[in-house]
């Protein structure tokens, strides 16, 4: 999605150039806040993306970039409120999804807890957090979310993001355990079954989209979360798991970490 591909990227060189025009991309946000842009999700038949889906990166990507600007004092008067007014409008629009997938309710808790994170909002945090726990408690015995591997990979990154953001609230989700499975184990028990499935194409559950996942690049199937993990957790027993995993990817690719369902340009935004 264009929005979250440019944030992220101009997030990006901000973060690599300190004489980035941040004040500029604050104006832009504030501007896009006043038009509500995005804020009226529009459903458009099976097979498409789901809007409240593409919502949920969104507001993740957002969240960045209130980080960023915050760290850079970009805001002028009124610019920050209205943003955090729109964001918090997106994340009521989350809200519309009946019957939410499973790698649906994972996003809520990526984009609620990066929100709330960023923002210092303790109930939007709270809600996500709520989802983070939803989805724990379908973690099996083996550390799966979703039998289908593919599936399973978006849960795994959207959980993972969840996890990093709630580290900034100052809260360690990612050891919960239930029924005796953590975060941690779904990450190791994910990356070494992909390491084994290799680069075979994978039909996806619930759209019907049929092809590979081992890629750093992409929607929803791919594994720009790899970074996010390695650097909240570059010492973990799973993280020489995600390592054996990222070098296997690298022998078919070589672009550039950027999930929009993550965000977009992870491997910049978690260093």
């Amino acid at each position: 999605m264009k929005f979250v591909e440019d944030l992220s990227r101009n997030i990006s060189r901000g973060i690599s150039n300190s004489g980035y025009n941040a004040k500029g991309l604050a104006a832009q946000l504030a501007k896009a806040a006043e038009s509500k842009a995005f804020t009226s999700p529009r459903f458009e038949g099976s097979g498409r993306p789901s809007p409240i889906f593409l919502t949920s990166s969104i507001l993740i990507t957002l969240s960045y970039a209130v980080d960023f600007l915050d760290s850079r004092n970009a805001w002028t008067a009124g610019q920050r409120n209205a943003v955090i007014a729109w964001g918090n409008r997106l994340d009521k629009n989350q809200n519309k999804q009946k019957s939410p997938s499973r790698d649906s309710v994972a996003a809520f808790a990526a984009a609620r807890m990066a929100w709330g994170t960023a923002t210092d909002q303790s109930s939007v945090f709270k809600n996500g957090l709520r989802s983070f726990k939803r989805t724990g408690r379908l973690l099996t015995r083996e550390g799966y979310f979703e039998r289908n591997p593919r599936d399973n990979n978006e849960v795994v990154g959207l959980m993972v993001l969840a996890a990093a953001a709630a580290r900034g609230f100052g809260q360690e989700v990612a050891a919960l355990s239930f029924k005796g499975t953590t975060l941690h184990d779904a990450v190791a028990a994910h990356s070494e079954n992909t390491i084994r499935i290799g680069p075979k194409e994978i039909t996806e559950g619930d759209t019907g989209h049929t092809g590979r996942y081992l890629k750093p690049n992409g929607y929803a199937s791919h594994l720009a979360w790899i970074p996010v993990y390695l650097s909240q957790y570059p010492r973990t027993p799973a993280s020489a798991s995600v390592r054996r995993l990222e070098k296997t990817m690298r022998r078919y690719s070589r672009n550039a970490y950027n999930g929009t369902s993550l965000g977009g340009y992870t491997g910049c935004l978690w260093k």
